[in-house]
């Protein structure tokens, strides 16, 4: 009743004002700029909950990354976390801020990275000399007659200064080759040595060569440490990438030093960078190759980013420490009024926030506009309070504010000044024909009411369900595929050895996995060939105990080690007793129910039992019971639509598509039997199907 209600009481208002609009204009220009702010606020509300949301989930990522328990973290990869999922979901926060409880900004960092100077080779030597290294002592003055016979340089006399006199013989870098391949046998002066040995090949130009003892350096020495804070795994990757004519070696050194998956002096950082960025500029890169490489650039982008904007926060670092407070707010940046910060402080004592450009907020005003109710040339735009849009090019039609979230900005709605407006042109239009029109409004706005009413519930419905199943689905499929790829691929690449039991069990769990992703898809092309209406069931007469022991045994075999323990029981008086039934279709049906009961039946290994026994004279009755949460009378006549779940399935976790009982109750109704549920919240519940009870066979006749 109520919207038909409504529909009339719009109707008798529309003709009211059909009569009476003619002379009342002025009446409905009003209306028209209320109508209009009315939109304002709803998009100052909308664009006010996206920045919300996008402040909540700026802090629920800062917070999953741990950075505000890091004490004095400043690098810009640690504790910071993976930005590429929050700006997916929320684009406005793609510039995030983050300030630790001592008011020091965490996010984003300036990255202070500076170019190294250049020096002589006896001031690097000098410098290698000064390392705090511990070496053995004999290694230790051996690894430096090394370092010296192969650079050349004199030994201090009175009166004889090193220069271009002082170069290595062939002799001394003969006696350097000996010693550092010495060397490279001990663990504390072996990185050194290699690294010797290495430049003594590419001075003998033998890359090959120097690219095997790169690679051995990787591979012994990864997990160390040169005293400069560089990992030897990152100047391995540097020497291969200068070596190598490939692209890989220097993509993998450009992926270690952007992630900052390696060790690197901050100062260095960014010289590496540009040096392999130049080396990879001479490559031949591959398709896959040349998109990981674009996706490194943008990340080196959006750090450089990260970095101008942290340098523009200087002056705002303080006023946000010291305003900020658990509701969120936002201000104008100091210096840069096109700049607004939003932020908010977080239990824990730390400042989270976003800053914002303003095209960015006028594009997240724009999209917060509804189609339907857009108007040509129509746009919303931010605007300082006080300001107007620019005379010459729009008008303003309403404008709105966004209260104590953004107090220094104001939503507008614009139109093009190259538009009609439209308050003037509706004037005119209705003066003429309003009256013819009144009654043809009534119609339209009734059947159109209708329409959208029946409509919006349809499609509300339908996308919901579509979005319910395809994420159900998804998640059921990918379960199993995921087990089925990790086994394949422990097996391929030969985790299990020479080991026959566990390359036995591998094969067991692919078998299992395979065959539970097929009752899967074997429910779901059951589905879709009951909505076509072509599906047909081959209807044989089978003993109804022995497709009970072998849905048992399946179920068995499907759930092997998982903990549920399924007991059949058969009555003696239904141990010969047959039923017509598509066999497949019904051990089919008994596997959902199974999977149902080991999901809702509770903890109890032993709560879930089987039985068959006839129930009258006509029937035979396959029962599945468990001893779990049971189901509300309210819910047992939906849990049988497709896909229903009940919401305590949502609120459980329980993995499920919602189709399940609704194809036993389609296939057992299908082949003339029936459902029944019994059960009570807190006892369980127990599902039986019933099938009618197929005569008994005559004996053949003897022949005479």
């Amino acid at each position: 009743m109520f919207p038909a209600a409504a529909v009339l009481a719009s109707a008798v208002g529309i003709a009211y004002l059909g009569a009476v609009s003619y002379f009342a204009d002025r009446g409905m220009v009003a209306a028209v700029a209320e109508q209009n702010s009315g939109l304002a606020r709803r998009v100052a509300d909308a664009v006010a909950g996206e920045l919300r949301l996008a402040l909540d989930a700026t802090a629920t990522a800062f917070d999953g990354a741990g950075a505000g328990d890091r004490e004095g973290a400043r690098d810009e990869r640690e504790g910071q976390p993976a930005l590429e999922p929050l700006v997916a979901a929320h684009p406005i926060a793609s510039q995030p801020i983050f300030i630790d409880p001592d008011g020091r900004l965490l996010y984003p960092s300036l990255d202070p990275s500076a170019s190294p100077l250049d020096s002589a080779p006896d001031q690097e030597f000098m410098a290698l000399l000064s390392r705090g290294v511990r070496l053995d002592p004999n290694r230790s003055s051996l690894l430096h007659l090394a370092r010296r016979q192969e650079i050349g340089i004199c030994p201090a006399k009175a009166g004889v200064a090193t220069g271009p006199a002082c170069r290595p013989t062939v002799r001394g870098l003969s006696e350097a080759r000996r010693a550092y391949a010495r060397l490279a046998r001990h663990r504390d002066t072996g990185p050194e040595a290699l690294l010797g040995l290495a430049r003594l090949e590419r001075a003998a130009e033998r890359p090959a060569q120097a690219a095997a003892l790169y690679r051995e350096l990787a591979r012994r020495f990864a997990d160390r440490i040169d005293a400069d804070g560089m990992g030897y795994s990152l100047i391995a990757l540097l020497g291969l990438s200068e070596v190598e004519p490939a692209a890989a070696p220097a993509l993998d050194c450009l992926r270690e030093l952007v992630t900052g998956s390696a060790a690197v002096p901050r100062a260095a950082r960014a010289l590496f960078i540009d040096h392999v960025r130049a080396l990879l500029r001479d490559r031949r890169l591959d398709g896959a190759q040349a998109e990981e490489l674009a996706a490194l650039e943008r990340r080196l982008v959006q750090a450089a980013s990260a970095s101008a904007l942290a340098a523009r926060l200087s002056e705002d670092l303080a006023p946000l420490a010291r305003s900020a407070q658990m509701e969120p707010r936002g201000r104008p940046a100091l210096g840069a009024p096109d700049r607004t910060l939003v932020y908010r402080r977080l239990p824990g004592g730390a400042v989270v926030g976003l800053a914002l450009e303003r095209p960015a907020l006028d594009r997240v005003a724009d999209r917060a506009v509804p189609a339907r109710e857009r108007q040509v040339g129509v746009r919303a735009a931010v605007l300082p309070v006080g300001d107007s849009p620019d005379a010459g090019s729009a008008r303003a039609l309403a404008s709105a504010s966004f209260g104590p979230l953004l107090p220094h900005l104001n939503l507008a709605l614009v139109q093009d000044l190259s538009r009609p407006d439209p308050v003037a042109e509706m004037v005119r239009q209705r003066s003429r024909r309003h009256l013819l029109m009144t009654g043809g409004l009534v119609a339209v706005l009734v059947l159109g009411l209708v329409a959208t009413i029946r409509g919006a519930a349809r499609e509300r419905d339908l996308a919901r369900l579509k979005s319910d199943f395809v994420s159900t689905v998804s998640h059921e499929l990918k379960t199993p595929l995921t087990s089925i790829r990790m086994f394949a691929e422990m097996l391929q690449q030969g985790v299990a050895g020479d080991d026959r039991d566990r390359e036995r069990r591998y094969h067991d769990i692919i078998v299992k996995e395979s065959e539970r992703l097929g009752l899967l898809i074997a429910n779901l092309l059951d589905y879709a060939q009951i909505e076509r209406g072509t599906r047909r069931y081959l209807r044989r007469r089978e003993r109804a105990s022995e497709v009970a022991r072998e849905a048992v045994a399946t179920f068995a075999r499907l759930r092997e080690g998982e903990g549920q323990e399924v007991s059949l029981a058969v009555a003696p008086p239904a141990e010969d007793l047959h039923v017509t039934i598509d066999r497949e279709v019904t051990v089919q049906a008994l596997l959902n129910l199974l999977s149902n009961a080991v999901k809702y039946g509770g903890d109890d290994r032993h709560a879930i039992e089987v039985t068959v026994a006839p129930q009258g004279e006509e029937w035979i009755a396959l029962a599945v019971r468990d001893r779990g949460q049971g189901i509300p009378k309210s819910e047992q006549e939906r849990v049988f639509r497709e896909f229903y779940r009940s919401p305590t399935a949502y609120t459980a976790g329980v993995e499920g598509t919602g189709l399940g009982l609704a194809l036993v109750k389609r296939h057992v109704e299908a082949q003339g039997g029936q459902v029944e549920l019994d059960s009570e919240p807190g006892r369980g519940a127990t599902f039986t199907l019933l099938f009618p009870a197929a005569a008994p066979e005559m004996p053949a006749e003897s022949a005479p």
